[in-house]
């Protein structure tokens, strides 16, 4: 038996030939004594070629796949981290103070909302002034009240729109630093923060904590207690509180003056002015929906932007028109 050199067209098999004597296809090299010698060395060697052929193709759809994996588990699958710093040491000096940071990690890319406890050493940290950072909006100012144990507590609201998956600073307060009383050279102030709520516009998420508690060792001025003559007491109410209202969220319902008046569509709680009450009555509502058994008149108030389900998207048009 011999080989015809012209290829079959259209064979099942890669490189068959024509066995003269026998008109049987013979594969990659003379003839066989079996017709199944035959066919079995044609279908092995076809099926090396296409392991072959193949393995570049599954090695690539492998490696997309991974890379898809790896990028969802990034963004998707990673839990945001929230954590305070401040710093490590710093000098009671006159006008001194400290800045501390909360920094979260892993946050997804859409709206978010976030209400932040912090409890401070009111001895020796004052607070001066805070701020929303890198696109995020402070709902309202801070509000320093009396927690006991000579600490003192307020509470951050801030907002933001989408933007990337990141880390991120998303807000600071500034503190004065007060000199220490006493013998000590130096003592240790701390800033505790805790998230109490967040959120998107659609439902609550899961945050774990790094470092809850940023601790600064206030060391003595060079001006010794006493050497100007007294020693400066700490505040019992920082600088920018606002004076708490006895009613923040509805005006007096034996006032008959605001009977028949038309109100701003943003003015909540109908109180005549568009302002932070505002913004603390409708933020009462947060995740209700016109399916909830909680929504009411105020909360239909509080849906400014009419899509049935109280959010941060309200929240922010209602501080946008803030008076």
């Amino acid at each position: 038996m011999r080989k015809q050199s012209a290829r079959i067209s259209g064979g099942r098999f890669p490189q068959q030939y024509l066995c003269t004597g026998c008109n049987r296809p013979v594969f990659f090299g003379g003839p066989s004594n079996s017709d199944n010698d035959i066919y079995k060395s044609g279908i092995e060697r076809y099926m090396q070629m296409k392991r072959i052929i193949g393995l570049p193709i599954i090695v690539i759809m492998i490696c997309s796949l991974a890379a898809q994996m790896l990028v969802a588990g990034a963004q998707g699958g990673a839990v945001p981290t929230a954590s305070i710093e401040g710093p490590a040491t710093i000098d009671a000096d006159d006008g001194a103070t400290a800045t501390y940071t909360i920094h979260v990690k892993n946050l997804p890319e859409s709206s978010i909302w976030l209400r932040i406890k912090l409890t401070v050493d009111a001895a020796y940290l004052e607070a001066r002034s805070s701020a929303a950072l890198n696109g995020f909006l402070s709902i309202a100012r801070l509000d320093w009240v009396d927690a006991g144990g000579g600490k003192q507590q307020a509470t951050a609201s801030i907002t933001r729109g989408s933007a990337d998956y990141g880390d991120y600073d998303v807000f600071s307060v500034v503190f004065g630093i007060a000199d220490i009383t006493g013998p000590s050279r130096e003592i240790t102030a701390s800033v505790e923060m805790e998230i109490e709520e967040f959120g998107n516009s659609t439902e609550w998420l899961d945050i774990t904590y790094g470092a809850r508690v940023a601790n600064t060792t206030i060391i003595r001025g060079a001006s010794d207690v006493g050497s100007e003559g007294e020693t400066p007491s700490p505040s019992t109410a920082p600088p920018n509180s606002p004076t708490p209202s006895t009613t923040p969220h509805s005006p007096n319902p034996s006032d008959n003056t605001n009977q028949n008046q038309e109100y701003s569509r943003f003015d909540i709680n109908q109180d005549g002015v568009v302002n932070l009450l505002d913004l603390n009555a409708a933020m009462g509502k947060l995740m209700v929906t016109d399916a909830n058994a909680a929504w009411d008149e105020l909360a239909a108030r509080s849906d400014v932007n009419g899509d049935l389900r109280i959010d941060v998207a309200d929240f922010t048009i209602i501080y946008l028109n803030v008076t």
